[in-house]
């Protein structure tokens, strides 16, 4: 309580006290008074109030308040404490405290009482006078404040036992975030960097001053800023691959995982990652290691394969000459020897391309019931001299006409039939094809070859497909082989959809069995008729160029006005919708769109997308894919989305003015392909045009005749067999031929004076420059020399290779139909690897002023490209080398700048694969490359 004005309450009190009441003026004092005064008496009657205590107590004017006792308007409970004080008074003693009044109405008061001793003029107290002061509602503010003081100080001590809670909480966090072994850290929604483990700064080199309160991209996500996976895409991220940046700005590949959590009520990335260089290394050292092995098996394989080759034909050789009966069985001894060999290395090879994920596929178009007769045959041929007797049977709902891999589903077959022979002595062996599961366009084949043979027991059959495994350990000493045969039968008949078993019993034989996935193919599908006219096609067509890159679209216009072509171009997609619609307005629509795939705000696929979802357009449009990064699987993809054909950069003229004929011929009905017509790829045009690819096979020995004519077929390619140089000459007089292979010695005319009438310019043969590959048992020295004397444009050396002959005929084949250049006996023509101009000449023909113009417009590019290029290196900014690099690669591929075109591939690989050394390796190059090509244009 405080009692600091005591004083000045007596003053006032005293001055009232020796006033006259009689007094006016100071009548009117008192009653103006806005404090309540009152003279009371010994016995507390009061004597004289002011009328502010009228309105103290309550009491109406009118009413009187002297004579009344005091104590009438003080609580019960507190009566006490006024006698109390009143016995004070009379001892002359002046008292100041607070009391609880209750007013004439009820109401209860708090008021500060200030008493001072009435006396007469003898000293006698007589009575007291009281100034009141109305405190009531300070008392509530003061209470209130109390209230106020009491739950603040609640509510720290809860706040301060909460944080010492969290802080112990924390603490604890802090000892498991640190113990971790992997990188932990936590991003705010800004994507500003909140906390960072210590193996987090380990794997990032760094500090945590240096990285906290810092946007995320600048060192744990080298993704542009703005598409965030999480924040930006959405994407959820769970053990993904990526890159983070560390002190020196290398891309330390790292796995990751991004998950949202709450943290003091807002809400957090919290990223947990671990570094895996380590373990790239090892997949790479495992890679390289695998490489090296397969590597060494090949050439080793290779190198024993020669020689057997040498021994095999050989022996076939000796075994046609006169030889006594001993002499004819230590030969077939030899041959069958050879022959076990060879067996044994193909199985070791295949097993080691499995091993290395090196066994792959082909798809392609076959006739199952044209494969099947052949195997027949050559099973006849082992089984000759033998008491079986081999039976076929084929499910009539088996279709004839196939895709697939037919050589694997070949070895497969040949693999379970050379088993069922092996371990027959008599009876049958039969191979059936059923259809295991039918749609309209697939089937899933099962294959059986069912024997009389021994049988394999119970214990045996578990572990019968794993490697180098017999079902009896002298099997092998009896019967030879690798035990390897059925392990790459199932490895290859699980990459055909598939898979394989056996049944067996003991006594009574066994029947292996396995099923194969493959498409149906229709006769349409796979004859062609190719005999359209080809010009008026191409004269008829209305095609839209969609490129970003100007050189490109010169480049495909040249080509286009070449063959007659209406076109237009458009460098993004929006302007090729617009033109797309426009056209169709205007009742003339276009009929093909060659779509580039990597273009800035929409790429190809989404343009061809929007296309096909475009009701006015996917009917009447055909697309194309054109890119300059290809990956597999991408055909399939395109396929779905609606593309009809998918090639790649640089592109051949020929393959390219085949895929537009193919395209629109194939489509003339439909313009959309579907699965079971399959999308046309540049393998896809090679092997159609491998049907109107025409060979000459001059050879007299039926043997060497029917391997070389397998190997065609193996190959893909058919070909005409003649026996001698005069039959080759009457063929050739009637027929345009694209390749010759001519035997050496052939009876009534040898190979090389065939050759020499064939050069001859006044001979009858049509045309003088056909290709001639010799085949010859002489392997010496100089004999290679004396074939291209002759006329000849390669030699190769009896037992024919398969792989020499394939190298040979893909050149040729190659020569003609991709790169569509002419042939020339005996030479080569090689474009120089900096800048060869007959690339732009293959495409544009002799339209200098064309070409000219295209060369100028690629070094005012390339000029800006590499200066971008340069500059964003030099700040590490790598999404925009490979964007520039991209662009470079393009163009100077389709001018013929070889060289600067695969520097450029290497550095947008180097870009992709987060290769820091390599990238500032190849631009050092590229500068070097430009420099030349820039100097060549200028000759």
């Amino acid at each position: 309580m405080n009692y600091d004005n005591l004083n000045t309450d007596k003053d006032i009190i005293n001055r009232a006290e020796n006033s006259s009441p009689h007094n006016d003026i100071h009548m009117d004092i008192l009653n103006s008074l806005m404090e309540s005064i009152l003279v009371v008496s010994n016995d507390n009657v009061i004597l004289f109030c002011n009328p502010a205590l009228h309105e103290l107590f309550e009491v109406d004017m009118h009413e009187v308040l002297i004579g009344r006792s005091f104590l009438d308007f003080v609580s019960m409970d507190q009566r006490d404490i006024v006698t109390g004080q009143t016995g004070k008074n009379q001892n002359s003693e002046s008292s100041r405290y607070e009391l609880s009044i209750v007013t004439e109405k009820n109401n209860i008061k708090t008021v500060l009482l200030s008493v001072v001793p009435r006396k007469d003029e003898e000293g006698r107290t007589t009575g007291s006078f009281i100034l009141i002061s109305d405190i009531t509602e300070r008392k509530r503010i003061e209470l209130e404040l109390a209230e106020s003081e009491r739950r603040f100080r609640d509510i720290t001590e809860q706040r301060r036992a909460e944080e010492e809670e969290l802080n112990k909480v924390l603490k604890a966090n802090e000892s498991i975030l640190e113990a971790l072994p992997f990188g932990i850290m936590i991003i705010g929604r800004d994507k500003r960097i909140i906390r960072a483990n210590s193996a987090a700064l380990k794997i990032l080199e760094r500090d945590a001053e240096e990285i906290y309160g810092n946007i995320c991209h600048d060192f744990i996500c080298p993704t542009e800023v703005g598409e965030c996976p999480i924040l930006d895409l959405g994407e959820k991220v769970d053990d993904s691959e990526r890159f983070i940046l560390n002190r020196n700005k290398e891309m330390i590949p790292i796995l990751k995982s991004v998950i949202p959590i709450e943290l003091n009520n807002e809400k957090v990335l919290l990223e947990a990652f671990v570094d895996i260089s380590r373990q790239r290394r090892a997949e790479d050292k495992a890679k390289k290691a695998s490489s090296v092995k397969s590597t060494f098996l090949a050439n080793m394989s290779h190198e024993i394969r020669t020689p057997m080759n040498g021994v095999i034909c050989m022996t076939g050789l000796l075994i046609e000459t006169d030889l006594s009966p001993e002499q004819r069985d230590f030969t077939l001894t030899i041959q069958e020897s050879a022959e076990s060999l060879m067996s044994i290395i193909n199985d070791i090879l295949d097993f080691s391309r499995m091993e290395v994920g090196k066994l792959e596929l082909e798809e392609i178009d076959f006739d199952l019931r044209t494969m099947l007769g052949s195997i027949a045959d050559l099973a006849a041929i082992r089984l000759h001299g033998k008491n079986i007797e081999l039976m076929m049977s084929v499910n009539s709902e088996v279709p004839s006409l196939l895709k697939g891999d037919p050589g694997r589903l070949r070895q497969i077959i040949i693999n379970l039939l050379a088993n069922a022979i092996k371990f027959t002595s008599k009876g049958e062996i039969i191979l059936a094809v059923d259809v295991a599961r039918k749609t309209d366009n697939r089937i899933l084949l099962k294959f059986s070859v069912t024997d009389t043979g021994a049988g394999i027991p119970p214990d045996k059959l578990k572990n019968l497909f794993d490697p180098f495994t017999q079902a009896d350990s002298s099997t092998t000493r009896k019967y030879g082989g690798t035990g390897l045969g059925l392990t790459i039968s199932r490895q290859i008949a699980n990459l055909l959809g598939g898979e394989i078993g056996v049944e067996s019993t003991p006594g009574e034989g066994s029947t292996f069995w396995f099923t194969v996935d493959m498409i149906i193919r229709k006769p349409a599908q796979i004859f062609r008729n190719r005999k359209i006219d080809e010009a008026a096609l191409l004269n008829s067509l209305n095609i839209l160029i969609v490129d970003d890159n100007q050189t490109n679209r010169t480049i495909l216009a040249g080509m286009m006005m070449n063959w007659g072509c209406r076109h237009q171009e458009a460098n993004s997609g929006d302007s090729a919708l617009s033109l797309l619609r426009d056209a169709l307005l205007k009742d003339d629509p276009f009929d093909i769109a060659v779509l580039d795939m990597q273009m800035p705000d929409m790429d190809g696929e989404t343009l061809g997308r929007r296309i096909k979802n475009d009701p006015y357009l996917k009917d009447t449009l055909l697309l194309i894919m054109y890119t300059s990064i290809a990956a597999r699987g991408d055909a399939s993809k395109m396929l779905k989305a609606g593309f009809s054909a998918y090639l790649t950069k640089p592109v051949k003229v020929s393959q390219f003015r085949d895929c537009l004929i193919s395209m629109h011929s194939d489509n003339s009905q439909s313009c959309a392909r579907d699965e079971t017509r399959g999308i046309i790829t540049k393998h896809s045009l090679v092997e159609s045009r491998k049907e109107e690819f025409r060979i000459l096979l001059a050879e007299d020995n039926p043997v060497n005749q029917k391997v070389a004519l397998k190997i065609l077929e193996k190959l893909g390619y058919s070909a005409t067999p003649v026996e001698n140089g005069m039959e080759a000459l009457r063929k050739l007089e009637n027929n345009v031929y694209d390749l010759v292979l001519m035997d050496i010695q052939m009876p009534k005319m040898d190979g090389f004076e065939a050759t020499g009438i064939i050069r001859d310019p006044q001979s009858s043969v049509l045309d003088h420059e056909v290709p001639v590959i010799a085949m010859t048992a002489h392997a010496m020295d100089g004999d290679r020399e004396k074939c291209i004397r002759a006329g000849m444009d390669d030699y190769i050396s009896k037992p024919v290779k398969s792989e020499m002959l394939t190298r040979m005929i893909e050149e040729i084949f190659s020569r003609k139909f991709i790169a569509g250049t002419k042939h020339e006996s005996g030479k080569k023509k090689e474009g120089s690897a900096v800048f060869d101009r007959s690339v732009l000449m293959e495409s544009l023909g002799d339209d200098h002023e064309l070409i000219e113009e295209i060369l100028e417009l690629f070094r005012s590019n390339a000029d800006e490209i590499m200066t971008s290029l340069k500059k964003a290196a030099s700040e590490d900014d790598f999404e925009t080398v490979r964007s520039n690099a991209h662009s470079l690669k393009g163009s100077s591929g389709n001018i013929g700048a070889k060289a600067l075109m695969e520097t450029m591939k290497s550095i947008e690989e180097a870009c992709s694969d987060g290769d820091v050394n390599t990238i500032r390796t190849r631009i050092r190059q590229s500068e070097e490359d430009f420099a030349d090509l820039m100097e060549e244009l200028e000759k």
